[in-house]
């Protein structure tokens, strides 16, 4: 970890198809020394139901895989509740918000499943281009793309500081990264303004 901190160069890796999983050591051979996960850390990819989880079956190995190769990871606690597949997986925890329960008890089991062998976790990818479904009937959200159900940013602010607290009690070694926002600083001024500045220790930007 040590040596990888300073390395500029990383990739982004689905971990559970098979061509992504065949490609990490190719990434790796070409001087990526991170790999962003996604799909082994999203609740619906591993939820078998209310508060079970199956991470074997589910891109784990692709996450030893990269470690094998000589990789860090920065894994995403993530979710897809319909919003950009227009298929909600999870009704029993849409919108997670409301949930929170539930989201809190899938961090805490992914981050101790996890603990050993990744220390920093993105909250949520992209949050600020796509949210989560269905829509609470009494807001209103302007919207770029009409196909895209999303929600306030102060149910990302409840998610981030709900994450933040149960990440840092399960490793207090972790670093908590903000939900990749982008380069005009807006989804993160929001954020300070809510007083979530406490509640991440890395910004994530995409450009």
């Amino acid at each position: 970890l040590a040596r990888n901190l300073k390395s500029r160069v990383g990739c982004h890796c689905w971990c559970t198809s098979a061509a992504s999983v065949a490609a990490i050591s190719t990434c790796a051979s070409v001087g990526c020394r991170w790999i962003r996960a996604t799909r082994p850390m999203q609740m619906e990819v591993v939820s078998t139901g209310p508060r079970q989880y199956n991470f074997g079956d589910n891109g784990e190995r692709s996450i030893d895989l990269a470690i094998e190769n000589g990789m860090s990871i920065m894994g995403i606690l993530d979710g897809r509740w319909g919003n950009e597949t227009r298929l909600n997986k999870l009704p029993y925890a849409s919108p997670i918000w409301e949930h929170l329960d539930l989201w809190e008890d899938f961090v805490a089991a992914t981050v101790d499943h996890y603990k050993s062998r990744v220390r920093f976790w993105e909250v949520i990818n992209e949050p600020p281009f796509f949210w989560w479904y269905p829509t609470p009937p009494d807001i209103v959200m302007p919207e770029k793309n009409p196909l895209l159900k999303r929600a306030p940013i102060w149910a990302y602010v409840k998610l981030l500081k709900a994450t933040a607290k149960v990440v840092r009690s399960v490793d207090p070694t972790a670093k908590v990264v903000m939900g990749s926002g982008f380069p005009d600083g807006l989804f993160m001024k929001h954020l300070y303004a809510q007083g979530a500045g406490d509640d991440f220790d890395i910004a994530s930007v995409h450009y």
